[in-house]
């Protein structure tokens, strides 16, 4: 409006665009911008029952499953060891919220057994250790109802990062990162040599090389793997695949103490906050597009380091003649090809086709 001769006169509107003024950032914005998906749930669908039920599931599918008659027997073999600590405490480290903020049906059931595998693996101890072992719990994502339901599963529940000053020689510490690691320490370090262009990957020298059918895999069943001292997530699961049974015809004893195979044979390696999972082959290998190689200590190193890359649907990591010390190389795949057979202590994993 303007003001002429006492009076007011409309004043029409000049045409264009009206400016984009950008909304202001939220906190579910900060979350998707740091790839993180899931955070504390604002509006909880489920109820400390709720979760009970849901944990009573996982528990019961964790109990018959594979993976933990495996655990059991290396824990009974760890424990009769003279050299094993005299356990207090245990520590799970980030299971993830029960009840997730983004409704992941997969999200949560992970969490629960995750959760269901560490207090199975405390039941154990405190079974054969003839005393209480106290159990304390972290997770950033955790809403109160989460709090509530981990304090009446016999949990402490503290804030991040109030565990980590709680470890000591006493401790079984639990740790769902990447992988689980009994009893402490995770280490990741990764060099990637990169060509650019892709070539196909030479067959390593091997006692037998039989091809073998590329087989495909059925509807995964909740069973898991062995778990050794840098190994698999709980929440695995069996499935059909190519195994082998060769063994090399070198007379020199090959050094398997960092392998996890075949122990780890037809399990699933699930990698948290991607929807990745990989199939665990042992005693077989596969011809591919080489994507890369490095170093590794393990082969949960190697699955991560092939998660972190779109083109990377396989990868290998084992003993090759001439190697010193604990690290192998892990080597990068894509496109795969025909399978061929290698040494029991071999590790493969790929994405399930």
């Amino acid at each position: 409006m303007t003001q002429q001769d006492g009076e007011w006169s409309q004043v029409s509107r000049k045409r264009g665009r009206i400016r984009h003024v950008p909304k202001p950032k939220t906190e579910v914005d900060e979350s998707k911008e740091n790839g993180l998906g899931i955070r504390p749930n604002p509006n909880p669908e489920f109820t400390v029952s709720d979760m009970h039920k849901h944990h009573d599931t996982a528990r019961q599918e964790w109990q018959i499953s594979d993976c933990w008659t495996t655990l059991e027997h290396l824990l009974a073999t760890a424990l009769s060891e003279s050299s094993c600590p005299h356990i207090t405490k245990a520590i799970c480290f980030g299971p993830g919220p029960y009840d997730p903020s983004n409704g992941s049906f997969a999200a949560r059931r992970t969490a629960h057994m995750q959760t269901a595998a560490f207090c199975a693996i405390v039941d154990f101890l405190e079974s054969h250790c003839q005393h209480k072992i106290k159990r304390v719990i972290q997770e950033p994502m955790f809403t109160q109802i989460d709090r509530d339901f981990c304090v009446e599963l016999g949990f402490e529940v503290v804030d991040t990062p109030d565990a980590f000053p709680m470890v000591d020689e006493q401790t079984l510490v639990y740790v769902i990162l990447l992988v689980i690691v009994l009893p402490l320490g995770v280490g990741l370090g990764v060099g990637l040599s990169k060509s650019s262009k892709s070539t196909a990957i030479e067959p390593r020298p091997s006692s037998s090389q039989t091809t073998l059918p590329l087989s495909s895999s059925p509807e995964p069943s909740p069973n898991s793997s062995a778990i050794p001292s840098h190994s698999q997530t709980p929440a695995s699961t069996a499935t059909t695949a190519p195994t082998s049974t060769t063994s090399s015809s070198n007379s020199k004893p090959r050094p398997t103490a960092y392998s996890d195979c075949p122990a780890a044979n037809n399990t699933m390696h699930r990698i948290p906050g991607l929807a990745k999972s990989f199939l665990r082959l042992c005693g077989v290998d596969y011809t591919a597009d080489d994507l890369g190689n490095f170093l590794s200590g393990n082969m949960a190193e190697c699955i991560d380091a092939c998660a972190a890359m779109e083109r990377c649907t396989g990868c290998s990591w084992g003993y090759l003649d001439g190697d010193k010390g604990n690290k192998h190389r892990c080597w990068l795949k894509g496109n795969l090809g025909t399978a061929r057979e290698e040494p029991d202590d071999w590790c493969f994993a790929m994405i399930p086709r």
